[in-house]
C-alpha cells in the first residue's frame, strides 16, 4: 500500500499526473480510479469503505472510455 496522502499539495501533484499522463486512456482511467480508492481508504469512515469494496467486487461488466 503506498503511504498516506499528507496535504492538499501532495493530491494535486497525484492529481497533475494523471491529467498530464500520456498514452493509453485505458491505463490513465485505471490511475484515476485507483486515486479515487486510496482516497476513500484513507479519508472515509468504515461503513463507507465497506460498502465501496463491495461495489467495486460486484459481478458485472465494466467498461471504459
Amino acid at each position: 500500500m503506498k503511504e498516506d496522502i499528507k496535504d492538499r499539495e501532495q493530491l494535486a501533484i497525484l492529481v497533475d499526473d494523471i491529467i498530464r499522463a500520456k498514452g493509453d486512456p485505458e491505463v490513465v482511467h485505471i490511475e484515476e480510479d485507483k486515486l479515487y480508492l486510496r482516497l476513500i481508504r484513507q479519508f472515509c469512515p468504515d461503513w463507507v469503505k465497506e460498502e465501496i469494496e463491495r461495489l467495486n467486487n460486484a459481478d458485472f461488466p465494466r467498461w471504459h472510455a
